[in-house]
């Protein structure tokens, strides 16, 4: 199976998959002599019209070939596929197919995906902001709140401490009430950019503010 990892920020979406996607390209997973056909690249640009000469077969080929090679390179939600298809004008029916194929190896599946992305960011990112991403990545809602309750297994009033500390909030002098004031404010509008709720960063904040 392709072993993928989600990039952390600021690190490419590229990652080794190349040589389990090889195996299943070229054991016999797909369609005899799918081997020998050009990359998706090359196959895009000399992709046959929808005329009388439309090699269907062909094309889903050449769809299967490309959705493999996007999840080679990271995961990817069931809509970000089918985005990347349409862009390369591959047939509704045909996008379809190609969709079902690698959902039928387990390639492409939206709760493994969201479930993977909660764990692996949930350390850095905010409930909130967690929801926001996989929205945009065209994941459920549904398969998004059970992903976040199952998976965001850290305690959020300890992640906003660290990013406060991290900020030298905790090195204003707190005698110096307009400074202090100003600090608060900055990194309040701060967290609640990354998602953090009022509640938590309030709660953050009084915390360490008692030591």
């Amino acid at each position: 199976m392709i072993q993928w990892k989600f990039p952390s920020e600021g690190e490419s979406e590229e990652t080794d998959g190349k040589a389990a996607l090889d195996e299943l390209l070229f054991a016999g997973a797909v369609s005899k002599g799918m081997a020998g056909e050009s990359t998706p690249e090359k196959s895009k640009k000399e992709k046959t019209k929808y005329g009388p000469g439309y090699d269907k077969s062909a094309d889903l080929i050449r769809a299967q070939k490309r959705v493999l090679h996007l999840l080679e390179r990271s995961p990817k939600s069931e809509k970000q596929i089918r985005d990347k298809l349409i862009e390369g004008e591959y047939q509704p029916a045909v996008i379809d197919q190609a969709v079902a194929y690698a959902k039928s190896f387990g390639y492409i599946d939206d709760k493994k995906f969201a479930a993977d992305y909660v764990r692996i960011n949930c350390g850095k990112k905010s409930r909130a902001r967690l929801t926001a991403d996989l929205s945009q990545k065209g994941v459920d809602r549904e398969i998004i709140q059970l992903a976040i309750e199952e998976e965001y297994q850290v305690d959020e009033i300890s992640i906003i401490r660290d990013l406060l500390k991290k900020r030298g909030y905790f090195d204003v002098d707190a005698s110096d009430y307009e400074a202090a004031r100003k600090n608060r404010e900055k990194n309040f509008r701060f967290l609640s950019s990354r998602g953090y709720s009022s509640s938590s960063i309030i709660k953050a904040m009084e915390m360490d503010e008692q030591f």
